[in-house]
């Protein structure tokens, strides 16, 4: 006869391996799942937030949505794609503000969608290092600050949080966005992200 004993342990053994398999089985739906699985989600942005009364012409628009488009499959892509929560709010932000920018701009789409898809880009050639790229875009939001309208200025906001994020070493960057929060200016990236993604 077959002991109490021996009946016990076969069903945790078999306890044991069922759960395993399930655990299995829950990754690899995760994995195909894409972007879920790593959490980065940006809602499709087909229209713009911005106007053609912005004070950048339409080269200007095209040129720094192809720098933070770069700076996110360069900089962020491998840690979104494992699974930073960090790096994926920002690629998030910064991503919905190039295609913002230019909704088909052609490195923000094929970017996103990788991401989406949990795909590390290839390298995209790029024509700033990050501290560079701090600096052009921290002086591009002074530039907008000195030009009137609302979408001006929230523009210029945006750029300055690229700047910081993009260089946390740039000081004058960092100096200006904390002045920024202490007098209750704070960015509303339900516009960016179209009250999607990561707003925070």
């Amino acid at each position: 006869m077959i002991s109490a004993f021996k009946i016990s342990s076969a069903v945790k053994l078999f306890h044991f391996w069922a759960m395993l398999s399930l655990g299995c089985w829950a990754t690899l739906f995760a994995q195909g799942e894409g972007g879920d699985a790593i959490g980065y989600k940006l809602p499709e942005i087909r229209h713009s937030t911005f106007s053609k009364n912005l004070g950048l012409m339409r080269m200007e628009r095209e040129d720094i949505a192809n720098q933070l488009a770069g700076f996110v499959a360069n900089e962020l892509a491998q840690k979104v794609v494992d699974g930073d929560r960090f790096s994926i709010h920002l690629a998030e932000k910064l991503l919905g503000l190039a295609l913002h920018l230019n909704p088909r701009n052609r490195i923000a789409v094929a970017t996103n969608f990788q991401l989406a898809q949990g795909i590390v880009p290839h390298h995209v050639p790029v024509d700033y290092q990050p501290a560079t790229l701090s600096d052009l875009f921290l002086k591009r939001s002074e530039l907008l600050e000195k030009q009137e309208g609302e979408e001006n200025a929230y523009l210029a906001a945006t750029l300055l949080f690229a700047a910081m994020e993009t260089n946390p070493k740039n000081s004058e960057a960092v100096f200006r966005y904390a002045m920024q929060r202490r007098e209750g200016l704070k960015i509303d990236w339900g516009r960016i992200l179209q009250n999607g993604g990561s707003n925070r």
